[in-house]
């Protein structure tokens, strides 16, 4: 029994390649043809520039299944699976299309995230070379100022042991005078370990040592003697 071919409007007849009549039997040719149209069909009626209707697309997948029917011998088929074999002809195309698109946008991706992760890596080895430039100008900085620390450390000491001499040449050689410590050239204090000596903050001077011990004496003599 031949099959006919589908009923189509004006404008789906502009945009849609339509087949020759096929063979009866159809030949394997009218087959892919008729699923093809079917694809297209489909295709362009989700476009909205293209003119294409429901009816075209539901004419031409009947198209596609009874072209199938005649083929295998329409008795020995049953209608579902027509349909169902004509669908999947239909979609065979699309699929391949959406499996195509996968492996591009897989492939992209990975060439996205190599990217990512080489810019990744040389943002990291940056930083690190900042960081240790960094570290090294810190361990500069304290070295020097250990250095310039330990400096002022040295001259406190040193006007320490200065000032010290200088008010205790000048502090007057009597009983109330007052003198200060003197630190060695070092800066050690001479009152603290391992020296520990006993300070001497206040002295008398030889003049008052020396009447202080006469008149000790003239007073043992005169407790003694009598006179």
């Amino acid at each position: 029994m031949p099959v006919h071919l589908p009923v189509l409007t004006e404008s789906a007849r502009q945009v849609l390649q339509y087949p020759p009549a096929p063979a009866d039997p159809p030949s394997p040719s009218d087959v892919s043809k008729a699923c093809s149209l079917s694809y297209t069909a489909l295709k362009y009626a989700s476009e909205s520039e293209y003119a294409v209707t429901s009816n075209d697309v539901c004419n031409t997948a009947t198209y596609a299944v009874q072209t199938i029917a005649a083929r295998v011998g329409f008795p020995q088929m049953n209608v579902e699976e027509a349909v169902v074999a004509a669908v999947q002809a239909a979609m065979q195309p699309l699929h391949q299309q959406l499996n195509e698109i996968g492996l591009q946008f897989n492939q992209r991706l990975n060439e996205v995230e190599q990217q990512l992760n080489q810019r990744l890596n040389a943002m990291d080895q940056q930083l690190n070379q900042r960081l240790n430039a960094m570290d090294q100008q810190l361990n500069g900085m304290d070295q020097r100022l250990n250095g310039r620390l330990n400096e002022l450390q040295g001259e406190l000491r040193r006007n320490r042991r200065v000032t010290a001499l200088m008010w205790n040449r000048n502090e007057p050689h009597t009983a109330v005078a007052h003198y200060e410590v003197v630190p060695f050239p070092g800066g050690d204090d001479p009152t603290e370990a391992p020296v520990s000596s006993r300070p001497m903050l206040k002295l008398v001077s030889s003049l008052a040592i020396w009447y202080s011990s006469i008149i000790c004496l003239l007073w043992t003599r005169r407790m003694r003697y009598g006179n």
